[in-house]
């Protein structure tokens, strides 16, 4: 997260005096919590503080979490060095993606945000690892789809059941979403989705 990123190489080291595996999750929504809302130079500075700490690695618990946090660095680098991922997630300017976190940000389900969040992230990865697969037939278009469902989440986001909307999507099986995203048009898709009813 963009507020805390500083504490990481402290939790890293309380992990390994207890010798507990430590984990980082993404934080994509909401925008201004995340790291893809900041610029390349504030993703270049994280990571060249975050590079300058060292851990002991004197067993395999410490040799795992260093692993992680070096897996950390790795995509801190790919955040700014990966255009694609810029267009859709990191541009500021991008008016989609001010809609989603001002979405969640005001969201009135409040305590179920962290859902609606850990859902949205789950679709996108989904969603992202499915059209990157080289043999996908969507292969070309990964950009393009993700960039349509992020636009459709920030024009139903109003939606009285949001997250029962996010719940539901996130259950359906890729290849049938991505048909859709590749099939409809972002209208046709909006109004099926304000028309669901949970």
């Amino acid at each position: 997260m963009q507020q805390n990123w500083h504490t990481l190489p402290y939790l890293v080291r309380f992990a390994n005096h207890h010798q507990v595996h430590i984990f980082f999750h993404t934080v994509f929504f909401p925008l201004h919590a995340s790291w893809f809302g900041l610029s390349v130079e504030e993703l270049q500075h994280i990571k060249q503080v975050l590079a300058r700490e060292f851990f002991q690695k004197n067993n395999s618990i410490e040799t795992e979490n260093n692993i992680v946090y070096i897996s950390l660095l790795k995509q801190i680098v790919s955040l700014y060095s990966c255009d694609s991922q810029r267009k859709i997630h990191c541009n500021k300017t991008n008016p989609s993606q001010q809609l989603i976190s001002k979405a969640h940000k005001n969201n009135p389900v409040g305590a179920s945000n962290h859902n609606i969040n850990r859902n949205i992230e789950a679709f996108l990865v989904r969603l992202k690892n499915e059209t990157q697969k080289p043999e996908s037939m969507y292969h070309n278009e990964s950009d393009e789809l993700l960039n349509k469902f992020t636009n459709i989440i920030a024009q139903t986001k109003d939606n009285p059941n949001f997250a029962a909307i996010i719940d539901y999507i996130n259950t359906q099986p890729i290849d049938s979403i991505l048909s859709e995203l590749h099939s409809q048009s972002e209208e046709t898709l909006i109004n099926t989705i304000n028309q669901y009813k949970p």
